[in-house]
């Protein structure tokens, strides 16, 4: 799961609601000072990150190949990521029909079928990770605790840099969407919910966003997608790539945030390749919903 990076003035656009119908979205509030300046540190410190990682690869561009990156011998193929990808999505819109049943708000019953769809779908990629990778999760996957400390540094770096990018990307194709096709133009709707929702149900969020999202889509997305697709290809960059494409059409409702996502993902794929284990990914997502959580709410 991704959101909107554009921080928008107010909300005047559509969101849609059950069964696809249009409702009225409620104002947004307006972008505060704390969130202003909190936005233009992370966008300084991260153009300053992203310039020294640009300088080091290209005095060092042999690690930009990947040529020498750690493997992942496996037996995936789509029977085996089809499946759990199908069940996650089914399983979020059987507890959807459930919910709708009962006294929640749509917004709030929304919130909690994906966070269903999500707690049901993680035992079962781990259970399709240990059966196909060679050496399990750990060695296999990439599911290990060695060198945390390292990962999370290079996971917080990573997240950082593209910041910018991606504020960017986000902010241009947001503005662009708005004049040329401004009905394409959609907040996502954990957005809605954090702006309307009491601390109880903000919370909620959080966990759903910046923790359990991060797990499902980087061990789906990127432990399990791009491994299968890197034994096929010759070129982890030809992994990376297709499987950031995939991700980014994933979150095809708030199309403005489909070009940032992707150069979100090729990081997240190219630091899982490069130390092959998936922390380091698993974390940037985190931090970069959490970012996105924390400025909307400020």
């Amino acid at each position: 799961m991704k959101m909107d990076m554009s921080n928008p003035m107010y909300l005047r656009e559509l969101c849609l609601g059950a069964g696809g119908s249009p409702t009225t979205a409620p104002t947004a509030p307006m972008l505060s000072e704390s969130a202003d300046t909190t936005q233009c540190t992370l966008i300084i410190i991260g153009t300053i990150l992203l310039l020294i990682w640009c300088v080091r690869r290209l005095r060092r561009p042999r690690k930009l190949r990947l040529l020498h990156t750690p493997g992942r011998p496996n037996s995936l193929t789509a029977l085996h990521i089809l499946p759990v990808f199908l069940f996650w999505q089914l399983a979020g819109a059987a507890a959807m029909y459930l919910l709708q049943k009962t006294a929640l708000e749509e917004s709030h019953a929304r919130l909690l079928a994906g966070l269903i769809g999500q707690i049901v779908t993680l035992p079962l990629l781990l259970v399709v990770g240990h059966l196909t990778f060679r050496h399990g999760l750990t060695r296999g996957l990439g599911l290990s605790p060695r060198h945390w400390g390292f990962d999370s540094l290079r996971g917080l770096y990573a997240v950082l840099a593209v910041f910018p990018v991606c504020w960017g990307l986000a902010k241009l194709f947001g503005l662009l969407i708005k004049l040329l096709q401004p009905e394409w133009f959609q907040q996502h709707s954990l957005l809605v919910t954090l702006w309307n929702a009491s601390a109880g149900w903000q919370m909620v969020v959080v966990l759903s966003a910046a923790v359990l999202a991060p797990l499902v889509e980087e061990l789906l997305f990127r432990g399990l997608l791009q491994s299968m697709l890197r034994r096929y290809l010759s070129n982890p960059w030809h992994a990376i790539l297709l499987t950031a494409g995939v991700f980014a059409l994933f979150h095809f409702n708030t199309p403005q945030n489909i070009p940032a996502l992707f150069v979100l993902a090729v990081v997240v794929g190219y630091n899982y390749e490069r130390c092959g284990r998936l922390w380091p990914a698993i974390l940037i997502h985190m931090l970069f919903n959490g970012i996105t959580l924390i400025l909307n709410l400020l």
